[in-house]
């Protein structure tokens, strides 16, 4: 089973909005976010996952229409979704009443739940924020069935006020892999088991390095990730000095 993973694309946000080019920063969130919808057709991907703040704050029922008509553009292509603190699920959000095209999986709810890919034998776990914090550890005490099934958490978090989670306790958990949002640096955090994508572009000044997007394989046989690597995307790159 083949897998793309993003998050932190904060779809609608203007990157250095105090400088004459803000407009266009804020062009190149989206045209990076098309180029990922666009490689997992390209590298025949069974699933996007995308785990968390798609969005910057509420999308409008147009972000929602653009964002969903690119998903249209890979109709074999699994797509599966959690809302991050940003974008997370209000009670007038549009998503509520929003029909997302055949592929989309958006998993609304405040708590676990799943789901289930017969063809690929794939589980997909995960809920989303209903508020602007979680600051209780939610993720590395979790319990699946053993199933036979390839079991993937996506998650949003890691820091004191966004579902912070204990490193080595996520590696006993029983998920083939754990794919993370919030953190803006893309990073590894338990080989072949655990990372956090990164953002897509990078969204300060502060986050420099490369930006992009995590790409995965897991065998079917032995449910376990036989190759994950990090593959640039963004369209420009801050370089500390």
């Amino acid at each position: 089973m083949k897998f793309i993973h993003i998050a932190d694309v904060h779809w609608g946000m203007s990157p250095d909005s105090d400088k004459p080019w803000s407009r266009e920063r804020s062009q190149d969130i989206k045209d990076s976010f098309a180029k990922a919808v666009n490689q997992a057709k390209t590298l025949e991907a069974d699933c996007l996952f995308i785990s968390g703040d798609l969005f910057h704050r509420q999308p409008l029922a147009r972000d929602l229409k653009e964002v969903n008509y690119l998903f249209s553009t890979i109709p074999g292509v699994r797509v599966v979704i959690i809302a991050g603190n940003h974008d997370r699920i209000r009670n007038n959000s549009a998503l509520l009443s929003f029909t997302w095209a055949p592929n989309v999986s958006y998993i609304m709810g405040a708590e676990l739940e799943s789901v289930y890919f017969k063809e690929i034998n794939t589980e997909v776990y995960g809920f989303s924020y209903h508020s602007v914090e979680i600051p209780e550890n939610r993720l590395d005490h979790l319990k699946v069935p053993n199933n036979g099934r390839i079991h993937v958490l996506l998650g949003h978090g890691g820091d004191a006020n966004h579902i912070p989670f204990d490193k080595g306790a996520m590696s006993s958990l029983d998920f083939s892999y754990i794919a993370m949002g919030h953190i803006h640096r893309p990073e590894i955090l338990i080989e072949n088991r655990m990372a956090f994508a990164g953002s897509l572009e990078p969204l300060d000044k502060t986050e420099s390095g490369p930006h992009g997007m995590m790409v995965g394989e897991i065998n079917e046989v032995t449910r376990m990730v036989t190759s994950l690597k990090f593959i640039p995307l963004a369209k420009l790159q801050y370089i500390s000095l």
